[in-house]
This record gives structure tokens, sequence and C-alpha cells, in this order.
């Protein structure tokens, strides 16, 4: 029934409840010859063998029972304080992902942990902190998720209220007296250094955010663990992180799967829609987001919406996943927004030092500039040394050259369509000097 249940094992072995040896064999057989039917018997003793396979307390003779109770009390207290989060139940692969995250985290230590979970926007960094979070609370003394913190920060006096909602979570008490993000430090100094607790500190976008909530390890007492989940691959860097976590895009299966899911309501697509599902899901590049996102504007939609849809993904992208992703782009200085842009028009596969060696020309300090983008997940080099990024993001910046002037191809910054390029120059449209 979805409850937890905490034994105390009161002056009996667990051993015994577990294996209904002892007193217990002597109840189970007493109920046996008073002509208990054996089916329901059968029952108790397994409800007996789970029980005795939880964990609990132990009282045994010796035991000072008032101590006793104030850990109960105390372990309860916390355990009715905490509460999972809301989450999909449409996810695909999530267990895999929560494993590797629980490698990384090593719960079972009483080490002090940070792990990052890096990667670009949609590719489902809050949603994998989610589920691990949902996994492991019940074994800290105090957690907290705090969503949305790059939004949240930006807004009047944004880092002290994160540093209340944290002093909140893992005390349950107000503190009215925080009025500067040095109180708040302070605070969490004092009052965390002896909890074991778990934070997750969701979408952060600069240093001083994490600084002010987790700031060093030795803020928590031991086992503690920090996840911090940012498009910027520096930040964690600069947090010194145990580990960082970066998840890949999605396998064709389970692309499919998780697109059937929101567009269908089921694990495959209908049979009819098999192929035109196939076509769909490789305009996405494995991006969950866009998945869900495609996925659920196609819900009992018929055939030429599907068609027509399809049509449009293959020339104009979903303009709900680029605004999504376009924040990531927004976060960027103005050279690395044209070498961004620059890679999404012309520069995709081709060789770094050719490239650099462009950039260098316009005066752009390319090597940077170009480790930026990386570290943010907008650009990849390969083992090759050629660039490269995912086709979302090549289409996210395409559509940033395109929307500055959408009718007049000359009048945009960029031009990499043969037949704009060609329209172009051979109607000598106003605008393109």
């Amino acid at each position: 029934m979805d409850q937890i249940v905490l034994p105390i094992f009161y002056k009996v072995e667990p051993r015994d409840v577990r294996n209904q040896t002892g007193g217990y064999a002597k109840a189970f057989q007493e109920h046996q010859n008073m002509g208990f039917d054996g089916t329901m018997v059968q029952k108790w003793k397994e409800a007996m063998r789970e029980v005795g396979e939880l964990d609990g307390w132990h009282s045994k003779e010796d035991t000072y029972e008032g101590k006793l109770i104030k850990t109960v009390v105390k372990t309860v207290g916390s355990t009715l304080n905490k509460r999972p989060l809301s989450i999909s139940n449409n996810l695909v692969g999530i267990q895999l992902r929560i494993k590797e995250m629980l490698i990384l985290l090593d719960i079972e230590s009483n080490d002090r942990k940070i792990v990052g979970i890096h990667g670009l926007g949609g590719i489902g960094k809050t949603t994998i902190a989610r589920a691990v979070y949902n996994t492991v609370f019940h074994h800290f003394e105090g957690c907290s998720f705090i969503a949305n913190i790059r939004e949240t920060a930006q807004q009047y006096n944004g880092l002290v209220h994160l540093q209340k909602q944290l002093i909140f979570d893992i005390l349950k008490q107000e503190n009215q007296d925080i009025s500067s993000v040095d109180d708040g430090i302070i605070v969490i100094q004092q009052r965390f250094c002896a909890k074991k607790v778990l934070i997750v500190l969701d979408d952060v976008d600069q240093n001083i955010q994490v600084k002010s909530l987790v700031g060093d390890h030795k803020w928590f007492d031991v086992g503690s663990k920090i996840i911090i989940t940012s498009r910027d691959k520096q930040i964690l860097c600069v947090q010194e992180a145990d580990e960082i976590y970066e998840p890949k895009v999605m396998n064709s299966d389970d692309s499919l799967e998780l697109f059937s899911r929101h567009a269908f309501i089921r694990d495959q697509p209908l049979e009819d829609y098999l192929d035109l599902s196939k076509a769909m899901v490789k305009t996405t590049g494995g991006l969950p987001l866009a998945l869900q996102v495609i996925g659920s504007s196609l819900y009992l939609k018929g055939k030429v919406v599907w068609e027509g849809m399809l049509k449009k993904l293959q020339k104009v992208p979903n303009y709900d996943v680029m605004e999504r992703l376009k924040i990531s782009y927004e976060a960027l200085d103005d050279e690395e927004q044209q070498m961004f842009l620059d890679t999404a028009c012309f520069f995709n596969g081709m060789d770094k030092e050719i490239v650099c060696h462009i950039w260098d020309g316009c005066g752009f300090f390319s090597q940077v500039e170009l480790d930026a983008l990386c570290v943010r997940c907008l650009v990849t080099i390969s083992e090759k040394g050629e660039l490269g990024m995912h086709d979302l993001l090549r289409d996210l910046g395409r559509y940033i050259v395109c929307q500055k002037n959408i009718d007049e191809p000359g009048k945009r910054s960029r031009i990499w369509s043969q037949e704009d390029v060609l329209d172009v120059l051979d109607t000598q449209t106003v605008g393109n000097k």
C-alpha cells in the first residue's frame, strides 16, 4: 500500500521473525493446530519474513528504552517531513541513468560528495536529478530540491530567497532574520554542520549561486550528498565537483518509445503511423525535450496533420523546443554568439584548426570562445579535430539568424542555403551590401 514500515524488534531476535523460529515457530504451530486455513497461515509467514528483512531497531533486554524512543521519534519525524517529488510516468531509460548516478554519489559511504549533471538544454538533467532524489532521499536527515535557480536568482533578492528555501527545507523552520547573502551563509554553516543532507541545486548558471547555498563540503555532516545541474561545465569545475555525469542523447529505440508515450499513450506507435513516427523521431536527434513536445502536439491528430508537421519540422524547427534551447545561446557573450551562429550555419563538421584560423582573422580569441562553447555543450570537437553540434542546436542557430529577417534573406547576417544565395545574388535585393 506504499506505506513506510519501520519495525521495532522488541526483545525478540529479527531472525526469529524472519524465519519463524523460536517463539514464532510455536505460535504458528498452535494456529495450524487450531485449524486456521493453511493458505492464510502461509501469507502470515511471508509477511513476517518480509518485515524481518526490513531495517529497523532491535530492542534487547539491556537496551535503554528512553534513548531508543528518542531515536524512533527523530527518525519518524524526519521521515514524515520528507516527500518524494512529482515526476512523469512516461520516463524511458531512466533506471540506467539512476544506477549510473548512484555509483557516482556512493550513497552508502560516509564521504561528502558533490556530483554535477551537465549537458545541453532538454537532455533531461532535471528529470534525472528528480528521479535520483526520489530514490535516495530517505537515507538523509534533511533534503532539499531547489528548482529553477537561474530564473529565481534573477529576481529581486533572489539568492536570499533561495537560502531561506534551503533552510526551511532542511530545518522546517522559517527564518526571517536573513537579510543578506552573508547572513544566509552563516546560518547554513552553523545549522547544517551536524546534519547528513541531500541537496539538489537545479539549473545553476553562476558560481555565486552555488557558493551562497552549498559553498563547501565541510558545511555539512559526513555522508551528505550535493547534486548540481548546469549547462555550464565550468561552474562544476570551479566548485570542485567530485564527479560530473553527462547524459547522452537517447538511442533510436528509446526515442521511439518516449515519443510514442506522448503521441499515442502507449509504448509503440500504431502500425499505420510507424514510418511517420520514425521520421518524426529522426528530426529530434534523440533529445528528450523535443520528443516530448513534438509527441504531445500530435496526440489524437490525424495523418494529414502528421504529414504536414513532418514537412514543417524538416524545414522549420519546433518553436517551443527552440525557445527552451535558446536560453543557452542568450547566456553567451557577443563573440561566443557569433561563433555559435557561424558553426550552425557553416562550420559544422569542419576541421577546428581551419575554422579557428578564420575566426582569428575576424579578431576573435577563437580558442577561448570555443572552449566556452564546448563547456556549455553547444559545440563538440571530435577525436579527428572536427567541430560538431547536435542537429537541434544547428537548427537553433539557423532559426535565430532567420528570425532577424524572415522575408528578405539579403538582410540576414548569414546565408547558407544555395537557394537563398542564388536568389540574393541574382535579384540584388535591397540590403545585400
